[in-house]
């Protein structure tokens, strides 16, 4: 871009900054020089700290015009190259990214996806704000299945309980498979009464009654639950990982059937 410093309207400093932030949203670049009679040490520095990139003096324009506009432009050429090749290996970064946060089996998020989700509603909750439930999902006798179906058919299970979920499940919460045999359902809002022991009855029908096609037949899955709720009023979970962390050892420490664990109150009800 050639510009004059002095014009009506616009001067080439503000045309300038026009033209950086316009480069900004565009992740584009633009070679700017200035031409104008201002030729003095202060000009120059005031140019630069505007952001041109190339200044000329009218004394020397027709010496000079022409091959700075050739460096221009092969510098334009560099610089858009790269910003080109930054942005494709951003977007290659964030495709990996979604791709490290997936379950592949079942296509839902995985253990550090939900990690990412609880991190977030616990910041949230730390300015007192909102409510947060944690269920998780655990089927029983997972060794056994491992043992009695092929590998094409498990997985195959495990896809449908992954749907199921998200079927029972509200559809701005997140749903995760954190382990081969536990899945886990996030929950966040600013009322209290959508964490209620419903979401674990509708869970439980859904997972754990309804039947599962497979080859030829169907098959019931048996599992537990475990229901962590934290209140708005209530002291925050230090992080992610040890919230989850309370919560699988509870889980861990059920033979069938669900508990539903208050950090309100440290208390535990079973069923």
């Amino acid at each position: 871009l050639l510009a004059d410093w002095l014009m009506p309207g616009m001067d080439g400093l503000a045309l300038t900054q026009l033209v950086r932030e316009l480069n900004r949203r565009k992740n584009e670049f633009t070679y700017i020089m200035l031409l104008t009679a201002k030729e003095e040490t202060n000009d120059l520095k005031e140019a630069f700290a505007s952001g041109v990139d190339d200044f000329i003096g009218k004394t020397t324009l027709k010496s000079q015009l022409l091959p700075r506009v050739y460096a221009a432009q092969r510098i334009s050429q560099v610089q858009n190259t790269l910003l080109k090749r930054e942005q494709k290996i951003k977007d290659q970064y964030k495709k990996l990214s979604i791709l490290n946060r997936t379950d592949p089996t079942t296509g839902v998020g995985n253990l550090k996806y939900l990690e990412h989700q609880l991190s977030r509603y616990l910041k949230q909750h730390k300015g007192r704000s909102g409510h947060i439930g944690l269920l998780l999902c655990r089927i029983d006798g997972f060794e056994q299945l491992r043992k009695t179906k092929d590998r094409s058919e498990l997985n195959g299970l495990l896809k449908l309980v992954g749907k199921r979920l998200q079927d029972t499940a509200r559809p701005l919460d997140d749903i995760a498979r954190i382990s081969e045999d536990t899945f886990a359902i996030v929950l966040y809002g600013h009322e209290p009464t959508f964490i209620t022991q419903t979401l674990i009855r509708r869970v439980q029908d859904s997972v754990f009654v309804k039947a599962y096609p497979t080859a030829g037949n169907f098959c019931h899955l048996s599992g537990t639950l475990q229901y962590d709720i934290v209140d708005s009023v209530t002291a925050t979970p230090a992080d992610a990982t040890s919230f989850l962390s309370e919560a699988l050892t509870r889980l861990n420490g059920l033979t069938a059937g669900y508990s539903v664990f208050f950090w309100e109150d440290d208390q535990i009800s079973y069923a």
